[in-house]
């Protein structure tokens, strides 16, 4: 059996907040209420109940509901507003769920009320909601205020009986009035994420709300209130596209000077990290932060999570010659009215630094982590020296490879050497249950990151005799490739896949020492992350690792692609525990003085105050 959090947003709900409790009864482990500072009787009436209060500042619909969702202690979620209730049958089923889960999420019918009723009478099913699930697999998304659980591609969803109740409207007038409020969240929403009104949506899009409310949803079986239903619902939709048309037409930002991190790469990995690891700190920092990301990819996920505010963008080779996207996003770069850009692909240079100049963008900064250099094209040329106001690189070595090709034209003042950071994890002891040597090692599996030279020390460490495990988490195009080198070389029983770790906590805190096989490094993150856990790692001599690891010290830098002289310096740790665990120590140390999260901020942030 699984436990489920219940998670609750309120404001000024001493209508409803009792309602919705009383339906929880006593099936949750746990009963979050995120209240957004109400000045009724809402916290009186939550704390008359077995709940976390807890306060927290309203930005968005979106943004408090990932903010709520992650105060919770459990991984299994059930979601409501404060008007919403579950009928005694749902309750029932989700009782069934929790004792035999099956899905990653379900779906749940709603039923919205126009009257306050217990049992009320006007009532008709208005749609389908995932709001019982994994957090794992899904997060808030949408388009604010009609809010959404965005379930991972993967999810599987199944479905429950019984009715979540929605007492959303007490009276026609009430929703007239909410659909008013509404209508203006959602131009507002549609015009920070560059989207414009026309004549045609202004005309058909009520025109298609009355069709789906009052004949696609049965409204028409509810007489005269049916179509008083229908027709708020259809004036809602004309005043948001009213009203976005009129910000259109004035082109002014609604919001505060933001920063605008443009990372529009499909797949997780360093760089999206990144992106999101500074977001979120800028945003605790009170910057007004805006993540423009890949739809459908774990950055846009994790950073809808985060609670920052994030727009779906797809990105092409042959974006930049698209004129519908290039005047998106020169209108997203103004209505969030953006003085500093952060980018991380050459994709995104190409088009989003471009667009950026025209719309007068203060600070340009692209952050180069990739060890390879820049190609000296004439675009690339001119993007670096008169769009890109500041380059960051990851390193000393990479810095050297954004300079090889433009020595005589690109000026070295404006190419900042940052080295990452990252924040020191509670010390706790190893959770090595193996009762040998667990080696660990991740990345993406692709060729670059050189997995086969790990494939070739684990058979070096077996024919030795070696009692050890090699741990690997991690997903790509090769992965199936290395298991079958794994297998041929008769390692099966020596390697643990673990495939794509979004936790990688317990994955540090469960090896001895990290070992490095890339052929290329920019700038290694598992590194920095890996020796904040007080492992020591043994790497390649491959430009980058050199500068993070005192050899010798907190690790060993073995000349690259010596696999021989790897598995030396691995048999020495293994052989002397001691040196192993000073070694790990050492790490920990070099990463608090030299490579701290904090610092890492403080460089990054006076880039922007200069």
């Amino acid at each position: 059996m699984v436990s489920i959090s219940a998670v609750i947003i309120a404001y000024n709900e001493e209508r409803n907040i009792g309602r919705c409790l009383d339906s929880l009864g006593d099936v949750f482990d746990e009963i979050i209420v995120v209240d957004s500072y109400s000045t009724d009787r809402t916290e009186e009436i939550c704390r008359k109940y077995n709940v976390r209060f807890l306060q927290h500042k309203f930005e968005s619909h979106i943004q408090q509901k990932n903010w709520a969702l992650n105060q919770a202690r459990n991984n299994y979620i059930i979601s409501l507003d404060a008007d919403e209730a579950l009928s005694p049958g749902l309750r029932d089923s989700v009782i069934k769920a929790a004792k035999d889960w099956k899905y990653d999420g379900y779906w749940l019918k709603r039923k919205t009320s126009y009257t306050n009723s217990r049992d009320p009478r006007d009532v008709r099913y208005v749609e389908r909601k995932i709001r019982l699930w994994d957090r794992r697999k899904g997060v808030w998304g949408g388009t604010n205020p009609h809010d959404r659980i965005i379930m991972d591609r993967d999810a599987t969803i199944g479905n429950l009986a019984g009715d979540m109740l929605h007492y959303s409207f007490f009276s026609i007038e009430t929703h007239r009035k909410k659909a008013d409020y509404f209508s203006s969240i959602s131009a507002n929403a549609l015009f920070i994420s560059g989207k414009r009104s026309n004549l045609p949506r202004i005309v058909f899009s009520p025109i298609w709300k009355f069709i789906k409310s009052y004949f696609l949803r049965l409204g028409i079986l509810d007489g005269m209130h049916g179509l008083k239903i229908a027709y708020s619902s259809a004036k809602g939709a004309y005043m948001k596209y009213r009203k976005l048309k009129k910000l259109n037409a004035s082109g002014r930002p609604r919001t505060a000077p933001s920063v605008c991190f443009f990372n529009t790469n499909k797949n997780w990995g360093g760089g999206e990290k990144w992106s999101l690891t500074i977001a979120s700190g800028m945003k605790e920092k009170g910057y007004n932060v805006v993540m423009i990301a890949y739809r459908g990819s774990e950055l846009l996920r994790r950073s809808r999570q985060a609670g920052i505010n994030t727009i779906g963008f797809r990105m092409r080779n042959t974006s930049f010659f698209n004129p519908v996207l290039l005047l998106r996003l020169k209108r997203i770069y103004r209505a969030n009215n953006v003085k500093t850009l952060f980018l991380n692909l050459s994709i995104d240079l190409k088009t989003g630094a471009r667009v950026a100049r025209t719309c007068n963008v203060e600070n340009i900064i692209y952050r180069r982590g990739l060890a390879r250099p820049i190609r000296g094209s004439r675009l690339n040329r001119k993007l670096l020296t008169d769009v890109v106001t500041d380059i960051i690189a990851t390193s000393e070595y990479t810095k050297k490879g954004i300079i090889q090709n433009f020595r005589n034209v690109l000026d070295p003042g404006k190419i900042h050497v940052i080295y990452n950071g990252v924040e020191l994890p509670p010390v706790e002891e190893a959770k090595n249950t193996e009762g040998m040597l667990v080696i660990g090692s991740a990345g993406r599996i692709s060729a670059e990151k050189g997995f086969s030279f790990l494939v070739e020390l684990g058979r070096i460490l077996y024919e030795k005799g070696f009692d050890f495990r090699i741990s690997l988490a991690g997903d790509g195009a090769r992965l199936e490739e290395i298991k079958e080198s794994v297998s041929s070389n008769g390692l099966g029983g020596k390697f643990i896949f673990h495939g794509f770790v979004k936790d990688m906590s317990v994955f540090y805190r469960s090896i001895d020492l990290f070992v490095l096989t890339s052929e290329k490094e920019g700038f290694a993150n598992v590194i920095l992350e890996s020796m904040s856990y007080g492992k020591p790692v043994v790497s390649f001599d491959i430009g980058s690792p050199s500068e993070l690891i005192d050899n010798g010290v907190n690790g060993y830098i073995v000349e690259d692609r010596n696999v021989s002289e790897m598995a030396e310096k691995v048999e020495i740790l293994n052989r002397d525990p001691s040196l192993l665990k000073t070694m790990g120590v050492r790490a920990r140390e070099k990463i608090d003085s030299d490579f701290s999260l904090e610092r890492h901020f403080r460089e990054v942030e006076d880039i922007i105050r200069k």
